[in-house]
């Protein structure tokens, strides 16, 4: 297949035979899809230090001898990658040391496979020093490390075809490692480095007569930083990519810094002759920097494509917009097919803060002021307020307060997480001016529409100086846990749509994309699934 990712769209079809739709139904009947075994992945390698040193005869597997003479023993053990119980160090670095630096491997002798013997180190011994340290720091805090994958003694190097597998799923290697690390070869040297790195990372500002020299440094420095090899490599940056929040980079500093580093041990640990550093908080800032957030990614992305997107305001918002979009696709000459719950927008929510609130509570995942407005919107909604059909969504509301005080220590899942994310936005529009109110509920409609007259369940959330357009308002949603998923990335949608025809007409809903739209929705497996298509852009079946 020809690559064309570098062409528009305008000058495939001009030198194809048949139209964009028609290349993309071929693309899909004839595509290489992800057949992957995810074997490998649950039986992962991992290698650990056998911390009983001394010059004497060892055990393996209880079985075999084998001698330390004077080196240091490293096992090997199996780990499941999707147990996250079973927490492990992924490890990024470059095969080959940067000048200057140590190139011995001779330190360590590693288990062979069969357990039969102990072979020499393939990994340099600085490298290896580095990992086992932070392993023992991780250790430390008191956290169970089970060991750390690193791709020259966790592969078979000698096998083509457990390399193959292995390549091929890397990146759940680097996505499900809790401790995800990356080995920079750079050092920091002097007292005036480290406080530049503290300015990048802390993004405060420095006095406007410094302002110009004080660029030129900052600048010289990640210059410096990012001419480590490790920057170089295309291996690396997927690892970074995959590995998300979860990646730091391990920097070597000079001895003399200990007393500063100790000051900011908040950003660079206490990792002994180590800056732990976020990779994230290296290249975008922390998430609590105003100026890096005026300044990271996102806000390109959003002037760029994004600028009908309401997100909900979260720090990761990128992460949020990764999980945006169907679990279920496919493409036919109609247009693209999948399904959802589709929703009919109905009654405006007019103050609810004219309804006196409950009792003030305590703090649960929600706190007590979110919990408090929501269960006045609870009372605002009951039947006494507003009639029968509203019942349902007041009950839900109420529910899902009980839920949420019942909750306590246990994990929050996807659907926890994304109810508690909305209840947030919910409450920030009742606080707005009620002369433009924001909310509105909408309930279930059917694959055939058969009442019309459904209760409400759930309450939509117009984006600030909005107000509602239509009468006739149809909304789609969509949701997939991660566990359900092929990548392992859970999958939301929540889209304003136009309904083209009738609500009543039999096959997939025709709907057109109008806006994201922001909703807190109550539903359950019983609940119906609206078979959807969305058609094609006339431009795109010429």
């Amino acid at each position: 297949m020809q690559a064309d990712t570098s062409s528009n769209l305008a000058t495939i079809r001009r030198e194809t035979s048949s139209s964009i739709v028609s290349a993309l139904l071929d693309l899909q009947e004839h595509g290489k899809y992800d057949d992957r075994p995810y074997d490998w992945i649950e039986n992962l390698e991992v290698i650990y230090l056998n911390t009983s040193g001394g010059n004497r005869k060892r055990r393996w597997d209880d079985e075999v001898i084998a001698s330390n003479c004077g080196k240091r023993l490293l096992w090997r053990r199996r780990v499941n990658a999707y147990d996250l119980s079973q927490k492990y160090i992924a490890v990024s670095y470059t095969w080959k040391p940067a000048p200057n630096q140590p190139s011995s491997h001779d330190a360590y002798l590693v288990q062979s496979r069969e357990g039969s013997c102990a072979n020499p180190n393939r990994v340099r011994d600085q490298v290896l020093d580095r990992v086992i340290a932070y392993a023992n720091y991780h250790e430390a805090m008191g956290t169970s490390v089970r060991g750390f994958w690193i791709d020259q003694e966790c592969i078979d190097q000698d096998n083509a075809a457990e390399k193959q597998r292995a390549v091929q799923s890397i990146e759940y290697v680097y996505s499900y490692s809790a401790f995800p690390v990356a080995l920079l070869s750079v050092r920091i040297e002097s007292e005036d480095q480290l406080k530049n790195l503290v300015y990048i990372l802390r993004r405060s500002d420095p006095p406007r007569n410094e302002k110009r020299d004080r660029v030129r440094v900052i600048l010289s420095l990640l210059d410096y930083i990012t001419s480590d090899p490790w920057w170089e490599r295309g291996w690396t940056f997927q690892e970074d990519y995959c590995a998300s929040t979860k990646m730091y980079l391990l920097i070597h500093h000079s001895s003399s810094l200990k007393q500063l580093k100790e000051a900011n041990h908040q950003i660079f640990g206490r990792l002994e002759s180590e800056l732990c550093i976020k990779s994230t908080d290296l290249m975008n800032g922390p998430d609590n920097s105003q100026s890096a957030i005026r300044s990271n990614i996102f806000d390109y992305l959003r002037s760029q494509s994004l600028r009908t997107f309401q997100t909900p305001d979260i720090n990761q918002k990128l992460t949020f917009i990764k999980s945006c979009r169907f679990a279920d696709v496919k493409l036919s000459e109609e247009g693209i097919l999948t399904s959802g719950h589709l929703w009919r927008l109905g009654k405006i929510v007019e103050d609810p803060r004219s309804t006196r609130p409950p009792p003030r509570g305590h703090d649960c995942q929600l706190n007590w002021y979110q919990r408090m407005r929501l269960g006045q919107l609870a009372r605002h909604l009951g039947p006494g307020e507003c009639g029968s059909r509203y019942g349902y969504i007041a009950s839900a509301i109420d529910e899902y307060l009980d839920q949420d005080e019942r909750w306590g220590d246990k994990d929050v899942t996807f659907s926890k997480f994304y109810k508690d994310l909305m209840a947030e936005e919910v409450v920030k529009a009742m606080m707005d001016d009620p002369r433009s109110p924001r909310l509105r509920l909408d309930a279930l409609i059917s694959q055939g529409d058969r009442t019309g007259t459904d209760p409400y369940s759930g309450i939509l959330i117009r984006e600030a100086g909005h107000r509602w357009e239509k009468d006739e308002t149809y909304v789609l949603t969509a949701v997939c846990p991660a566990e359900k998923t092929v990548d392992g990335i859970e999958k939301h949608v929540s889209m304003e749509v136009e309904l083209l025809g009738s609500p009543k007409s039999r096959g997939p809903k025709r709907l057109v994309i109008e806006r994201w739209i922001n909703g807190l929705f109550f539903f359950d497996r019983n609940s119906p699934i609206t078979k959807v298509v969305f058609p094609w852009p006339e431009s795109l079946l010429v």
